[in-house]
């Protein structure tokens, strides 16, 4: 007997959240009892690239983002403090966290021969709380600097519970700042490819 086979095609990046529905066995018209049909409900992040331009001194500097969880969204930056902000929605509630696999991946690219790169390293914060540890620093190309930020599900549990304290939650975004300083681990990573590097949730 033929099967259909459902394909589906992720033209944009981000997160998307899919429920799928068992409604029939063997044929179309073979159709289940509502209590034995198995229901999938998942989610499912497809990494989302964005370019961008900051002006440091004199020089505009191109900058890609590459958000391994959900679109970014109001990407700026301040050049007096040389720091990057860009924003991306997220659910803050603690009951959704504790039960689903998380990880939070940020990937930023910049060009070496700019004064933001100059330090070599670069310090982070999410909602205004320091993850410069979360900062992991790729210097194995020597015309750019590959800074990729990562929150396991641990800390990420453990920003929330501060987030949620504080009145922060309701505002659905996590807020990421990026600028030159102390606090990443300079190093040669291997390669991370966007397969390893997605959010999945389960």
């Amino acid at each position: 007997m033929p099967k259909r086979i459902q394909f589906w095609i992720f033209l944009d990046g981000g997160l998307y959240h899919f429920k799928v529905r068992i409604l029939t066995l063997d044929s179309d018209t073979l159709v289940l009892p509502a209590d034995q049909q198995t229901l999938y409900d998942d989610w499912l992040s497809i990494g989302n690239s964005e370019n961008k331009t900051i002006s440091v001194g004199d020089t505009q500097v191109p900058v890609n983002i590459i958000s391994y969880y959900d679109k970014l969204r109001d990407f700026r930056f301040n050049s007096k403090d040389m720091q990057m902000q860009f924003d991306m929605p997220f659910d803050w509630n603690m009951s959704r966290l504790n039960k689903t696999n998380i990880f939070v991946h940020q990937e930023i690219t910049v060009p070496r021969s700019n004064d933001f790169a100059a330090k070599r390293s670069y310090s982070a914060t999410v909602n205004g709380i320091n993850i410069s540890k979360s900062v992991m620093l790729d210097n194995s190309n020597s015309q750019k600097d590959i800074i990729h930020i990562m929150l396991p599900k641990n800390q990420i549990i453990q920003i929330a519970d501060q987030i949620n304290k504080s009145g922060q939650a309701s505002s659905g975004l996590m807020k990421f700042t990026l600028q030159p300083g102390i606090g990443s681990m300079k190093g040669s990573m291997g390669p991370m490819s966007s397969s390893s590097s997605m959010a999945p949730m389960s």
